[in-house]
């Protein structure tokens, strides 16, 4: 539920990227006034749930014909509008905070025909995850990314609470470039 700061720094990327563009530089700092990381699940198989992080920080750096990405979201940052539920979401049964309070993620992106591909690795609790997907302009000035996950092939299962959770993940990075 919480892998949605990868997509908005594959976001960025395009954003970069793509001609007509308005980013010159060589470096851009993703942060909550430029970029959202939101989230979509089930909960008990029939409700949507949906959040978003709102506190991280990450970089997009242009390595030769390559762009570099590195970024970490606070995982107590949490955001459903459910005050109880992120409460519970903050617990050691879920994303256990206190133990593990960033998620983080590193990788890659390479130009393609189509977009931005992204390739990294995604560090959630004690998991390593491997992740790719893409990027695409928006619309002028706006990035966005989707990706999807089953959170039981990375490993993030939660025991005897594991039934109540969807295991489909939506993850979803916009990038504004105009502000």
């Amino acid at each position: 539920m919480c892998l949605r700061w990868p997509i908005r720094i594959a976001v960025s990327l395009l954003l970069l990227l793509f001609p007509g563009g308005n980013l010159q530089a060589q470096e851009i700092e993703l942060s909550p006034e430029n970029t959202r990381i939101t989230f979509e699940t089930t909960h008990l198989g029939v409700l949507k749930v949906n959040g978003s992080f709102d506190a991280f920080s990450g970089t997009l750096v242009q390595d030769g014909e390559s762009w570099v990405i590195t970024g970490a979201i606070e995982s107590s940052s949490i955001n459903t509008n459910n005050q109880n539920r992120d409460e519970t979401l903050r617990s050691d049964a879920y994303f256990d905070v206190a133990n593990y309070p960033e998620i983080r993620f590193e990788g890659r992106g390479e130009k393609t025909s189509d977009g931005l591909a992204i390739y990294g690795v995604l560090f959630l609790k004690n998991l390593r995850a491997e992740l790719s997907f893409r990027f695409i302009e928006a619309e002028e000035g706006l990035m966005s990314a989707e990706l999807k996950l089953s959170r039981k092939e990375i490993g993030f299962t939660f025991d005897s609470m594991d039934m109540l959770i969807g295991d489909e993940v939506i993850i979803t990075l916009t990038i504004d470039e105009s502000i």
